[in-house]
């Protein structure tokens, strides 16, 4: 009879095998003490390094695994039990082989402190549905566990730094039931890329939540986000584009700081288009229907189509002041009269203003002065046809464009007519030449301390140009000629006139002073046009020498 009981058995032991059951370790494995529900698990000093941590001990459900009970263990793996509904502060910190975690159901509902940190070949961990909070550095330095989908989870709270410089993590799935995303979240996760969120709950994304997160190219925040506390994305370097909804409201200090951010899609007028707006090197992508320029200014009798980003139906205009400025149902302004007004669009939620500033016509000048032989461009500003006209073409003319070329010293008044009234600008054209009033400007010494040759003008006389020189004798002889002298004009330091006086004619009685003019031909003339009144004009005198009589 015995051996047929033992027959059974080994039958019974080869059919659980056979089934794949799970053989729980047996309860002299554990240290364990009875708490209120059942029995806590206090440490382990079993050699399996496969724990299964079995349903009940003394025939009472094992409800908690209690703080350090597994710290610093050589384990690889560990299984939990339903009935198991709280995991405790530093449960399975540093065990440095533990790579699986997994739940025979679910039950957990509570991941305390540190439970999981510097569990660096943690790569398989499924959370249980039945899980709502999850406490600071549960998992901290987990730099195998890839992928952590809280997507099925009950969780509202979860504490700061939950996932802290878990280096490996690629992708994370948030539950439906959080409100924020707290501090320190994912500090330091340099491979995450994918975050998808959950729900419509999400408020707060927390201080430095996504620091250091290099590999996060793009992020789109939930609509329901009203703040996003400093540093939240700080130092993402791959972070270049981001989603933010009209909601949030605050953006904390360099939250987006070191980050590689190009472009921002958000919807015009929002505190996110404006904080982004002043931001170096990022373009604004706005949503909604608004008005391109938010200032314009146009003149007394000019239409103008508004421009409109992302034009849309339904969109309504409206003047502040209509009596400088109407607007049509399609946006067209016009110009009643000079002063300020500013038009409102508005399409659904959005609403741009536009300020348009109203001038009357205007010529841009009102007198000027041209050296002959130059140009001056008028334009009547803010009027689309214009009749020009010169009062004497003999020292002015002025062309279909405005354009007035100075032919001869001399005044003419210039008028510019539209619709009806008439614009003037008096023009006073001057001679084309420099005047060297104070003597001395340019000088040369001769022979003797008491004979100067000095330039004291430079003009052109129709296409030639020509110079003064004032020869001042101031000895008792009478001199008979100028035997050498060079010439040199520069216009701004460049080159424009040249010439070698050679036996040149200068009859100048003793104590006495005497103009004598001398011209520049052929290539003594180094530049033709020059306007010799507004040009800075210089000389220089050399080599003179005079011939005297007695």
């Amino acid at each position: 009879m015995r051996k047929h009981i033992i027959g059974i058995m080994i039958t019974l032991l080869l059919a659980i095998g056979a089934f794949g059951m799970t053989v729980s370790a047996a309860e002299e494995d554990f240290n364990y003490k009875e708490v209120n529900g059942g029995i806590e698990i206090t440490g382990y000093r079993g050699s399996d390094r496969n724990v299964v941590i079995p349903d009940t001990i003394e025939g009472k459900p094992v409800v908690s695994i209690g703080y350090s009970a597994f710290y610093v263990r050589d384990i690889i793996s560990v299984e939990i039990p339903a009935t198991v509904g709280e995991i405790g502060g530093q449960a399975f910190s540093y065990c440095d082989e533990l790579t699986k975690v997994t739940f025979r159901g679910n039950g957990l509902k509570e991941i305390k402190e540190r439970a999981f940190a510097s569990c660096g070949k943690l790569s398989d961990f499924a959370f249980p549905n039945t899980l709502r909070s999850v406490e600071q550095l549960a998992f901290r330095g987990c730099n195998s566990l890839h992928r952590a989908d809280l997507s099925k989870t009950q969780i509202t709270k979860m504490e700061r730094a939950v996932f802290y410089d878990c280096k490996g993590l690629t992708d994370v799935s948030f539950p439906p039931g959080m409100d924020q995303i707290p501090e320190d979240t994912f500090v330091g996760c340099e491979s995450l890329r994918n975050v998808v969120i959950n729900g419509n709950n999400i408020k707060v994304i927390g201080e430095s939540a996504f620091q250091f997160c290099k590999s996060l190219s793009s992020f789109t925040i939930p609509s329901t986000v009203i703040k996003i506390e400093s540093y939240a994305f700080d130092s993402t370097n791959s972070l270049t584009s981001i989603t933010v909804p009209a909601s949030v409201k605050s953006i904390g200090y360099a939250a987006f700081n070191s980050s590689s951010l190009k472009t921002v899609y958000c919807e015009y007028g929002s505190y996110a288009y404006n904080y982004f707006k002043k931001m170096y090197g990022v373009k604004v992508v706005a949503s909604g229907t608004y008005l391109k320029k938010n200032k314009l200014t146009i003149y007394v009798g000019e239409k103008q189509t508004l421009a409109l980003v992302n034009r849309q139906n339904g969109t309504t205009f409206s003047s502040s002041n209509k009596k400088v400025v109407s607007v049509s149902s399609k946006g067209v302004i016009k110009g009643l009269k000079k002063g300020t007004a500013t038009i409102t669009a508005k399409n659904g939620n959005t609403v741009s203003k536009c300020k348009v500033t109203v001038k009357a016509l205007n010529l841009n000048y009102k007198k000027a002065t041209v050296t002959a032989g130059f140009q001056l461009k008028l334009k009547l500003a803010g009027a689309t046809k214009v009749k020009w006209s010169s009062s004497d073409n003999s020292v002015a003319t002025v062309s279909k464009k405005g354009v007035v070329k100075a032919n001869h010293p001399g005044k003419v008044t210039i008028t510019a007519k539209s619709k009806g009234k008439k614009y003037t600008c008096k023009v006073t054209v001057a001679a084309n030449e420099k005047v060297f009033k104070t003597y001395g400007t340019s000088y040369q010494q001769y022979p003797s301390d008491k004979i100067y040759v000095e330039l004291s003008k430079v003009y052109k006389e129709g296409d030639h140009f020509a110079a003064e020189l004032t020869v001042s004798n101031n000895t008792y002889f009478r001199m008979k000629s100028i035997a050498t002298l060079d010439i040199r004009i520069y216009a701004n330091g460049n080159l424009i006139l040249t010439k070698d006086v050679r036996d040149m004619a200068a009859e100048v009685p003793a104590h006495s002073r005497q103009i004598i003019r001398v011209e520049f031909t052929g290539s003594e003339v180094k530049k033709s046009k020059v306007d010799l009144r507004n040009t800075g004009i210089t000389s220089s005198l050399s080599n003179g020498k005079t011939w005297m009589t007695y």
